[in-house]
């Protein structure tokens, strides 16, 4: 049995400010940390930092089998997630949430957050970890942060079979104490492969048009042919090599028969006959540092704002924006003086609404507050949006408040340079001339995409400045694993189109005219984004 080792960091309890007469709570809301997570929850306390141990532990445990968990690990940014009672809360966020939706995450440029709803405890009484549970809301971030962490770490770019396939390999994993159980068969997933048409495993591997059709078995059948393949040592070296041979170009289905010497015409009836088999593994992870999560109480204005704070903070649809801003504006003057409200209200005025609106209020804040990173963050934001709105304060112009954005940006980058979207905004908002980009504009797009590689605008954005500096290599790095979205779409079809270009050689000017057409806009949230980052 393989043992991993890991340290652990204690974080104090970071509280959100408060009026300071008497503050009032709410009544269930409250802020759990840990060292890589910052949970959001009206479920009940207790519920709530289980879960984020659970988070954490997770974490560790897909890390540790690359060699990611421990003290030499490179630090990350805080992922945001909601713990909700039910799924109607889901619809704060989410207005058109399907009902059988348990949860999702929102992959946007402003930021990545999940939403999941609590379905009871993730271990309940369970004395061993074979016993626990399946549980679906967990098993959606699971499989989500896997895709994270394989944008984050992966060092070739993965077949989309093969992508879906280890998502919901360790999604499904169980955690009691120190042992994971890893590779449980979803039964889910076995009900659609006793039921739904089969897809030909030759379409699979060549990634045709027919495994991206709603109600295919393309992602059951993806996770059984990862599932073969992480079971054995023999086919894990085997899959080594056929990824080597189809980077090379060699046709899918002979780099398959040639690394596994099994014809892929009997693929399906081996991968059947395995299935009947099929069987997890349970881990012992001896030094796995406990958990340190601290939790706080949030005040009375979260009740309603919470959930909507979330929303103008996502990738919304554009109809539901102004109805959302509404709401935050009528709530937050029922709580004058509460620091909350009003930080809840200034944050959708930036995204929803007059980002002028908020000028004043983040002058001051960072004046107060000169170590507040976010502080510097929304008011560069601000007068980035003032600037390209055409919106000028007095005695400004577009040059002086483009300057002023970008110094807020890089004090922002001084204080939390882990932060991708004040990056992100940081090269937008570069120095425009006969030059442009510089070397630095260049550094900061690319840098925000390296710390949220899922984001397509971000991975977008430093591909166009990698063409226009003739860096056609590198951009062709950046659009792969994104032209490989098992979620497909438009979007993903035209990232295909233009990596393709790069492969013929195509002119830095063909190449741009291919991306530019579906380039992101300079305040993104458009609704591909937010489609392709959910997962039901």
């Amino acid at each position: 049995m393989r043992r991993f080792g890991g340290v652990c960091r204690t974080f104090a309890a970071i509280v959100i400010g408060f009026i300071a007469a008497g503050p009032v709570y709410a009544d269930t809301w409250v802020k759990a940390e840990s060292e890589h997570f910052i949970v959001y929850s009206n479920v009940n306390a207790r519920a709530t930092e289980a879960y984020v141990r659970n988070l954490e532990k997770y974490r560790y445990i897909i890390g540790a089998f690359y060699g990611l968990s421990g003290p030499d690990t490179q630090p990350e940014p805080r992922m945001k997630l909601f713990f909700l009672k039910s799924t109607s809360d889901l619809k704060q966020v989410w207005p058109d949430v399907p009902s059988t939706v348990a949860g999702f995450v929102r992959i946007c440029p402003v930021g990545i957050a999940g939403f999941s709803t609590y379905e009871g405890d993730a271990v309940g009484s369970a004395s061993k970890v074979e016993n626990v549970a399946e549980n679906t809301s967990q098993h959606i971030f699971f499989h989500e942060y896997a895709h994270m962490f394989m944008f984050q770490n992966a060092q070739t770019v993965y077949p989309r079979w093969f992508v879906e396939g280890f998502a919901e390999y360790y999604g499904t994993t169980k955690i009691l104490d120190d042992q994971a159980v890893v590779g449980m068969a979803l039964s889910m997933r076995i009900r659609q492969l006793n039921s739904n048409g089969t897809l030909k495993y030759e379409d699979i591997l060549n990634d045709a048009p027919s495994t991206r059709r709603a109600g295919s078995n393309f992602y059951p059948q993806s996770w059984l042919l990862t599932h073969w393949i992480m079971s054995d040592p023999a086919r894990k070296q085997a899959f080594g090599r056929y990824l080597e041979a189809r980077s090379t170009g060699e046709d899918a289905v002979k780099a398959f028969e040639a690394a596994f010497g099994v014809p892929v015409k009997s693929l399906s009836s081996v991968l059947w006959s395995y299935m009947n088999s099929l069987k997890a593994t349970v881990y012992r992870f001896n030094n796995m540092p406990e958990p340190q999560v601290s939790v706080s109480p949030m005040p009375a204005s979260a009740d309603k704002l919470a959930l909507w704070d979330a929303g103008s903070m996502s990738c919304i649809p554009q109809a539901y924006k102004s109805v959302l801003l509404t709401r935050v504006r009528k709530e937050a003057a029922e709580h004058p003086g509460d620091a909350y409200a009003e930080g809840v209200l200034m944050r959708a005025e930036v995204q929803l609404g007059d980002a002028q609106k908020a000028l004043d209020h983040y002058l001051a804040y960072t004046a107060a507050r000169p170590d507040d990173a976010e502080g510097f963050y929304r008011l560069g934001q601000i007068w980035f949006l003032m600037s390209r709105q055409k919106v000028f304060a007095a005695g400004e112009t577009y040059e002086t408040q483009m300057r002023k954005a970008r110094e807020a940006f890089g004090k922002s980058y001084k204080l939390d340079p882990l932060n991708a979207s004040n990056l992100n905004y940081l090269a937008r908002a570069g120095k425009e001339g006969p030059d442009y980009p510089d070397d630095n504009t260049v550094n900061a797009a690319y840098q925000a995409h390296v710390l949220a590689p899922a984001v397509r605008d971000y991975a977008v954005f430093a591909a166009m400045l990698m063409i226009r500096k003739d860096r056609m290599a590198e951009a062709r790095a950046i659009l792969l694993p994104l032209a490989n979205n098992p979620h497909g779409g438009a979007s993903t079809e035209r990232l295909v189109a233009v990596v393709e270009a790069i492969d013929a050689g195509k002119s830095k000017t063909e190449v741009m005219a291919i991306l530019s057409a579906g380039a992101p806009k300079v305040e993104p949230a458009d609704d591909d984004a937010a489609k392709a980052g959910d997962k039901t």
